[in-house]
């Protein structure tokens, strides 16, 4: 049997989690796997976020102006609509390093962060659709290069400025492994419970991450956005019919689950709103695993209040087990709290 071991866990969830690991594999009615988001759960920071800021830096779209005028569609904010003038008329000219690059970048950046306050899901989606004209090989390539790249950055805020247009978009290049999550998705896969990824990120990025850190997921356990082919294999910026497969959003997670994913989940893992439907909607769930990240206001900090924090609850079909795991934001790393130490710069709350 593997156990967790690292120190940096919170000892009573460390031993909580030992004990349901090692306990004697209980008669369920139904073969069980665990479901685990992947950005700021599995890893510190997001993937998705990160591979739009280096596609950014590096010029990495594979639209032309007309095209990336249709993916982006109208905008009835005044202020979206006013980004994305900026954005267009200095794409047409952009040249890595140049000026109409650098407003480019900062303008396409602050457009799809309002976007995101605005319309979650068109963020997303608009996010995905960034790839289109590459392969999945390629976009997977795409992430591991926004990884490594991010990983080698100190845990500091950054921005991207144009005085002549009075932008600033500040950001931070955060983003590390969770040795704690590895060693978790490890001993799972041991006990015989399929450990899986069901991500707001699109698909080919999370795989590509997964397999670059090592995880013991299988690729065909990892599901995100997925993104329309065309015949040549490169993707579109149409996400697949939603009756044929979900946006990995919120319901959409556990629509996901319960048509696509022959197991149910008896450990949820997550970290934000987007994966309170997923850690609260299913009997079978006997762990929730929620990573803390300070956000009591919203409605993840619900849950905060259920975290077993002393004794010996009953764990088991039947039972749920609520597990509330601290980090150090200044550090991208768990540490040995319930709470987690503060760093709202580094890391957003989506």
């Amino acid at each position: 049997m593997q156990l967790l071991e690292s120190p940096r866990w919170q000892p009573h969830n460390r031993d909580l989690l030992n004990r349901w690991l090692s306990s004697p594999q209980p008669m369920r009615p139904f073969v069980p796997c665990a479901v685990f988001d992947f950005d700021n759960t599995c890893i510190f920071g997001d993937i998705g976020d990160q591979t739009f800021h280096h596609q950014l830096d590096l010029l990495q779209i594979r639209m032309t102006p007309h095209e990336l005028d249709t993916h982006l569609g109208v905008m009835n904010d005044a202020r979206c609509a006013e980004l994305k003038q900026i954005v267009l008329r200095n794409y047409a000219h952009a040249v890595m390093g140049s000026p109409a690059h650098h407003t480019f970048r900062a303008a396409m950046a602050l457009l799809c962060k309002r976007l995101s306050h605005l319309d979650r899901p068109r963020a997303l989606l608009t996010l995905a659709g960034l790839l289109a004209g590459f392969t999945e090989e390629e976009a997977e390539a795409l992430a591991i290069d926004a990884y490594i790249h991010a990983s080698q950055h100190p845990l500091m805020q950054h921005a991207w400025q144009c005085p002549h247009e009075n932008l600033e978009y500040p950001f931070a290049r955060s983003v590390r492994a969770q040795p704690e999550m590895e060693e978790l998705i490890l001993a799972l896969d041991h006990a015989g419970i399929p450990p899986t990824v069901v991500s707001a990120s699109c698909e080919y990025l999370v795989r590509g991450v997964a397999r670059h850190l090592g995880l013991c997921i299988k690729p065909s356990r990892i599901f995100g956005i997925r993104l329309q082919h065309n015949t040549d294999q490169t993707l579109q910026n149409m996400p697949l019919d939603e009756s044929d497969y979900p946006l990995t959003y919120r319901e959409g997670k556990t629509r996901l689950i319960q048509n696509h994913i022959s197991e149910k989940p008896v450990l949820v893992a997550g970290d934000a709103d987007n994966d309170v439907p997923m850690l609260t909607q299913f009997k079978e769930t006997e762990v929730r695993l929620i990573i803390h990240r300070n956000l009591y206001s919203h409605e993840i900090g619900a849950l905060y209040e259920h975290a077993a924090k002393v004794g010996s609850p009953e764990i088991g079909p039947g039972h749920t087990l609520t597990l509330v795991q601290g980090r150090n934001e200044h550090l991208g790393a768990f540490h040995s709290e319930h709470t987690t130490i503060d760093g709202k710069s580094l890391a957003g709350s989506d």
